[in-house]
This record gives C-alpha cells, sequence and structure tokens, in this order.
C-alpha cells in the first residue's frame, strides 16, 4: 500500500495522519492550480527543462518560477506522470512515505476515477526513468537538489 498521499486509505485515528494528496490528486482537485506546470517532453528532446518545486505545505511562499505540481503529459497519450516534492512540514508532517523525496506518480488517462501509482521516491542526486513514454520517448527525472534550510524548502528537477 502507498502511504504517501491521503486519500482513499483508512487509518485508525479519524484525525490524522496529517498528509496531503499525491500529485495526481492534488492535479485533479484542482489544488494549487497556480503553482502547475505543465509539461510535454517531446519540447524537450533537445535540451532539458529545470525548474524547482516546493511541497504543498510551502504553498503560501511559491515564487511566480516555482511549481507544486509538474504534470508530463502529451495530448491524446494514455498515461500522465507527476512529479511532486513531499515536503514534511505542516499539514504534511504526517508523510508515511517519501518525505522530503521528490515523488513520481502515474496515473491512467482514460479512467474515469482518479487511481494513481507512486513509480519511484527521490533524493538529491537520484534518477527516474519514465521507459517509453507514450510509446515513443524514455525521459529522465534527476533531482538535482533538495533544499531544506532554505525558505521555502525545494527541490530542483531536471
Amino acid at each position: 500500500m502507498c502511504c504517501s498521499c491521503t486519500m482513499g486509505a483508512l487509518y485508525a485515528d479519524s484525525d490524522g495522519p496529517l498528509q496531503c494528496f499525491n500529485g495526481v490528486k492534488s492535479w485533479r482537485l484542482g489544488w494549487f492550480a497556480d503553482a502547475h506546470l505543465d509539461l510535454n517532453p517531446f519540447d524537450y528532446q533537445t535540451g532539458a527543462w529545470t525548474g524547482t518545486v516546493v511541497g504543498t505545505a510551502d504553498y503560501g511562499s511559491v515564487q511566480m518560477r516555482d511549481g507544486v505540481v509538474i504534470r508530463l503529459f502529451l495530448p491524446g497519450a494514455h498515461e500522465e506522470y507527476f512529479i511532486h516534492f513531499n515536503r514534511k512540514v505542516g499539514v504534511n508532517r504526517g508523510t508515511m512515505e517519501g518525505g522530503d523525496q521528490v515523488l513520481i506518480t502515474r496515473r491512467l488517462t482514460r479512467d474515469d476515477y482518479e487511481v494513481s501509482w507512486l513509480l519511484s521516491t527521490l533524493n538529491s542526486g537520484e534518477k527516474y526513468t519514465i521507459m517509453a513514454f507514450a510509446f515513443q520517448l524514455d525521459v529522465d527525472v534527476l533531482v538535482t537538489s533538495i533544499d531544506l534550510t532554505s525558505s521555502p524548502a525545494s527541490a530542483t528537477i531536471s
């Protein structure tokens, strides 16, 4: 069972744990919509995109250049991938999986319901490869840094 998201999970404590929704759920619910970043990997075949994401608990501190949730998509594809920084503070301090790491989740676009899969939890310097995205392209997601001392804490992705 994935414990990186509260949606769909049952816990004995009705007041907890204090954890937010994963990237798929946050995106589909429209939360933090002004901090969503939509990326089509085919636009970056000749060079890498680089950017900064902050955790949902630090949403109020987001700068215009920052994102909270990144969606990798291709129009017409049957899957989408989501990247978010699972900062373990504040409203998300009870997260039980992937705290202070970058999480990559996936959903199938043909589903009417929002089943999501946690594919990877990444630390600074780690990479996850999405194999054959849209049956065409391997996409590397590299966490170049995680800075827990800055305000807000952030992760840099390329």
